[in-house]
């Protein structure tokens, strides 16, 4: 028997989910099988900068010159 379950995506859904993943289950009582879409968008891949905020440095800072 061949399997008949497909999965579309159009060009816009390729763009903003590239890496996305279709996994079929088991059948059950239908002849058709389950499926499960495992979406990641584009924004996870893009490096974000690191930003280092020196509050805890300027109250620590604060602390040691009170003792």
């Amino acid at each position: 028997m061949r399997k008949l379950d497909r999965v579309l995506v159009n060009e816009k859904w390729n763009l903003n989910f590239p890496l996305s993943e279709a996994r079929f289950l088991p059948t059950g009582m239908s002849d058709r099988s389950p499926m499960v879409v495992k979406v990641t968008s584009n924004d996870q891949n893009i490096k974000k900068p690191f930003k280092f905020y020196n509050v805890l440095v300027v109250l620590q800072t604060k602390k040691a010159s009170r003792n």
